[in-house]
């Protein structure tokens, strides 16, 4: 395979063999068509959900995630067909805690394997397979950096979410049309609503095909930045791609707004900075159908009471975020304008 398709991890070795100049061994291999951990079987990127930066009371390392855990290990043979077995022969309670990151080193490996899976995710916050950070050469978070830039320069791929902790600290990745579902994880978005110079707002429907929220009406428009990706650059390439709209005057105007919410069994949970973008009146529209059902101008003025008064159904971010939008002025194109560096940590590339 050509070097530019192929990238390895190395091992964290001993001090005696640096000054013996042996050679560093793979932890992990990199390919254009999966990820292969120590030599063993491939795992395609079709078959992994996530890959990011685990950190338990017991320690810390690089996790990985199976989109199909119980199918995957049944169709494989070797080491890899009973992980948790070959992960934890021979050794002792604190070496398993070591290597596996547990929770609780006294809890016994469950014997059946669709127990095993869940009682792995227990244990290491949700992961199926994790490799320690002190085996690691540069540590997990270099290592997680390099996979996502991998990843990118090497597709196709589904476009990746950014996960976080709830201080706003990046955990890793996952693809966009695994996050949501029952339990999302924290991960990062967007909110901005665009007006024109008559301070007018644009209301959007949200296409009724839509796997979460669909046909609400909500703000203008919504999303999630790259792994790589400045949040004013996410907002504008979104604008375009939903609206058809070019937005150069984007301004942060609620740094810390986050949100849980949940509609028809799928839950929404964002860190989700709120933009305020002003475009020249008569701005032309190009709605992406799969995206919005609808867009219309209204009055701010209207909108804000309307919502705030009970009267508009919208999302539930929407209602909160109007609150909260009002507090700040009568005059969206006043609003106070924050800082970028007030974003939470996750936010900056």
């Amino acid at each position: 395979m050509s070097p530019v398709n192929e990238e390895i991890i190395t091992r964290r070795n001993p001090v005696w063999q640096v000054w013996l100049r042996r050679r560093p061994t793979p932890v992990l291999t990199l390919r254009a068509d999966g990820i292969q951990l120590e030599g063993r079987d491939l795992i395609p990127w079709a078959d992994l959900e996530s890959i990011g930066a685990f950190r338990t009371l017991y320690g810390h390392g690089l996790g990985i995630r199976l989109a199909d855990p119980l199918g995957w290990y049944a169709a494989h043979t070797g080491p890899w067909r009973d992980v948790f077995s070959v992960m934890t022969m021979g050794r002792s309670p604190a070496q398993t805690v070591d290597m596996l990151g547990l929770r609780d080193p006294a809890q016994a490996v469950p014997p059946d394997r669709g127990a095993r899976v869940e009682w792995a995710r227990n244990q290491t916050g949700g992961w199926d397979l994790t490799i320690p950070d002190t085996v690691i050469a540069g540590g997990a978070e270099a290592a997680l950096a390099r996979i996502e830039d991998f990843r990118r320069r090497n597709g196709p791929m589904s476009e990746l979410v950014v996960l976080a902790d709830a201080a706003g600290n990046r955990l890793g990745t996952m693809a966009k049309s695994a996050v949501h579902h029952g339990d999302t994880p924290l991960h990062l978005a967007f909110s901005c609503y665009v007006f024109d110079a008559a301070g007018r707002l644009l209301v959007t429907r949200r296409a009724p095909d839509k796997s979460t929220f669909a046909a609400l009406e909500t703000n203008s428009v919504c999303g999630h930045p790259g792994p790589d990706e400045d949040l004013p650059d996410a907002v504008a390439r979104r604008a375009a791609h939903e609206l058809g709209l070019a937005l150069a005057d984007v301004r942060l105007v609620l740094p810390h707004y986050a949100y849980r919410a949940e509609f028809r069994g799928v839950v929404e949970h964002e860190l989700c900075p709120v933009f305020a973008a002003f475009v020249a009146d008569g701005a032309p529209l190009t709605l992406d159908r799969t995206e919005v059902d609808r867009a219309a101008w209204e009055p701010w003025e209207d909108f804000r009471a309307a919502v705030l008064g009970g009267a508009r159904d919208v999302s539930p971010w929407c209602r909160e975020q109007v609150g909260l939008l009002a507090a700040l002025g009568a005059d969206p194109a006043a609003w106070p304008v924050a800082a970028l560096d007030e974003l939470a940590p996750a936010f900056r590339p």
